[in-house]
């Protein structure tokens, strides 16, 4: 074709075919964009539950040691300072600590650091230096919660301390936990690699996070610092600590000066998103391209005939050519109609499942793709016939490891009695149809086992067709649906006329049934 000739095409012919193209890539961009931040609002939702989830189990933890610490109080009340120091006080201490799991030891120790009782030793004589916790339940701190190294060194400890008073004696009753108990659960809530769960104090201390890590006093210009002065609890930020970007959840417990951070790596995010949506932006593209592809076609063809228009006769040219454009104008008008109402379906279905549910199914929606690209497919090798054989749509669909994956050994049986010819307009929804249902039983039907038989038949009586999908899966519950696809089933059920059945049989796997009638002018 030369440049002369494709000047002579319309312009609304080559807007159409680069519209086609250009189209689904707007709304793959647009898509992405949406998907993106509904991926970084259920991070944040993820972050802000995990969070809270440490906050309980710390709760839990210091309700723990405060009754603990309540019911030294009880066996004290109304003995004095000779009894703290006695043998039966130190066995009594003893058995509290053995009673908790991952005790480390209670200790009884005066506001000038004099050792009065321990659960660890007895008798009991020593002196400790300046300590913060005394410091902190001296200035009116109801509980203090801190980590230090018991034992010289040798076992790292959380430490809980509140008052201690009873006659004669005022000081600070100490019990300690683990710390490998509580950095156990951290790593349990964090356990994606790169997620961080820590434990902060109000005043900047990171007393433990997820992996083995001493203490450390946070700079003032770090991010959970920052938002600890701000009073935010959501924060994108680098950590100090390692240098990995992430969106951070913190959750405060004001009783006990503390704050559960949980973040999640925006690297994370961003893969996820990519993973959720490559098939999707995937089947919009191949979309695009089938109609780049249709529209090229037509203008070959149409290329192809203005050719032989010029070499025929003079005397019928006119006649020729008055044909042609009026066959040109119903194959635009078509491929226009066509084009649209496909792109048109697949935003309906993007639709649905956003508000449906809160991520989209790549896997679902690329089937539904599938099965309109495969109508385009027949249509294409049919050449000029509007028509397609559902017969041989069916048998494609069934065959498509987009529907039945391979590594799935579902067997499907197809009966039926012949070609049965539709027009396009009937033969999309039909294979939409097929799809939802096919897709309904590989997902719900075999749920829990890889094998399975699916029987489709097609069968004619008169002017009417039933197309029956059959699986021997699990059954269909009558009070439950399966999927948001039965939705759509009954959707383009009702656009061909048709009607839509559920069969129930105790036992039987489940069962759907379509009515509908023949084509009109393809029947006669």
């Amino acid at each position: 074709m030369d440049g002369s000739t494709w000047r002579t095409l319309p312009a609304s012919l080559v807007a159409l075919r680069w519209g086609s193209l250009l189209l689904p890539l707007l709304v793959s961009i647009v898509w992405a964009v949406l998907s993106h931040n509904a991926a970084e609002r259920q991070a944040i939702a993820t972050a802000r539950s995990n969070a809270y989830l440490i906050q309980q189990f710390l709760e839990r933890l210091a309700q723990t040691h405060t009754l603990v610490h309540q019911a030294v109080r009880e066996r004290a009340q109304g003995e004095d300072l000779a009894f703290l120091r006695s043998r039966s006080f130190h066995l009594f201490l003893e058995g509290m600590e053995q009673s908790q799991k991952n005790s480390l030891g209670l200790l009884i120790v005066g506001f000038d650091g004099e050792l009065i009782a321990s659960s660890r030793s007895y008798p009991i004589k020593a002196k400790f230096g300046r300590r913060d916790y005394i410091d902190a339940i001296r200035d009116g701190q109801q509980i203090y919660v801190d980590r230090l190294l018991l034992n010289q060194g040798k076992n790292d400890a959380i430490i809980f301390a509140q008052p201690f008073v009873v006659e004669g004696f005022s000081g600070v009753i100490v019990s300690a936990v683990a710390v490998e108990a509580l950095r156990s659960y951290l790593q349990t809530i964090a356990e994606e690699n790169g997620n961080a769960a820590s434990v902060t104090r109000t005043d900047g201390m990171l007393l433990i996070r997820n992996f083995v890590s001493p203490p450390m006093m946070l700079p003032r210009d770090a991010g959970v610092t920052m938002a600890l002065r701000n009073g935010a609890d959501i924060l994108r930020a680098v950590a100090k600590t390692d240098g990995v970007e992430r969106i951070y959840a913190i959750s405060r417990l004001p009783e006990l000066s503390l704050t559960a951070n949980y973040g999640i790596t925006t690297r994370s995010i961003l893969v996820g998103w990519a993973y959720q949506i490559g098939p999707i932006l995937g089947a919009l593209l191949a979309l695009g391209a089938i109609g780049f592809v249709l529209v090229g076609k037509v203008r070959s063809d149409w290329a192809a005939q203005s050719s032989r228009q010029e070499a025929e006769e003079s005397r019928r040219r006119s006649e020729d050519a008055e044909k042609l454009a009026s066959e040109r104008e119903r194959l635009m008008q078509e491929l226009n109609h066509r084009v649209k109402n496909n792109l048109a379906l697949v935003e309906a279905m993007i639709g649905m499942q956003m508000r449906r549910q809160s991520a989209i199914d790549g896997a679902e929606l690329r089937a539904r793709v599938h099965a309109i690209s495969e109508v385009h497919d027949l249509l294409y090798r049919a050449g000029g016939d509007s028509q397609v054989d559902l017969v041989n749509l069916i048998e494609q669909i069934s065959q498509s490891p987009a529907i039945i994956p391979d590594e799935r050994s579902i067997a499907v049986a197809f009966l039926h009695a012949g070609p049965v010819r539709l027009k396009a307009d009937r033969a999309t929804p039909l294979a939409l149809i097929v799809t939802e249902l096919l897709t309904n039983s590989v997902k719900h039907a075999f749920a829990d086992r890889n094998d399975g038989k699916i029987d489709i038949c097609l069968e004619r009586s008169g002017g009417d067709i039933a197309l029956s999908v059959r699986d021997n899966g699990v059954g269909f519950q009558e009070t439950t649906e399966r999927s948001s696809g039965l939705a759509m089933v009954r959707a383009f059920t009702q656009q061909i006329g048709g009607a839509f059945e559920i069969l129930r049989q105790e036992g039987q796997g489940a069962h759907f049934v379509i009515r509908f009638a023949e084509d009109d002018e393809i029947s006669q």
